[in-house]
C-alpha cells in the first residue's frame, strides 16, 4: 500500500436491513483496501478497522470526514489527517 488512504462510512440497505458500511481506499493507486458492514456506528469499530487495515510503518496521511473522534483516532495512529 501507498501509505495514502481515504475513510468513508455510511448507511447502506441491505434487503431491508440497515448497515453501516466502512471503507478503507488507498487513494494513490485509486483502490478500495477493505470495507466492513456493521449493524451500529461506533467510534472502537471505527478505531479497530483502522488500525487492523493499516501497517504501522506505511501510516502518511489519511483524508476523513470531520466526524467527532475521527481526530483522535488518526493522531493515536500516528496519521497526518486532511
Amino acid at each position: 500500500m501507498s501509505g495514502y488512504y481515504g475513510y468513508d462510512a455510511q448507511w447502506i440497505k441491505i434487503e431491508k436491513i440497515w448497515y453501516f458500511r466502512h471503507v478503507l481506499f488507498d487513494i494513490y493507486h485509486h483502490i478500495p483496501i477493505v470495507e466492513l458492514f456493521t449493524d451500529e456506528e461506533k467510534i472502537l469499530i471505527v478505531r479497530e478497522f483502522i488500525k487492523e487495515n493499516t501497517k504501522q510503518k506505511d501510516r502518511m496521511a489519511i483524508v476523513t470526514d470531520l466526524k467527532i473522534g475521527y481526530e483522535d483516532i488518526m493522531e493515536e495512529l500516528e496519521f497526518k489527517r486532511q
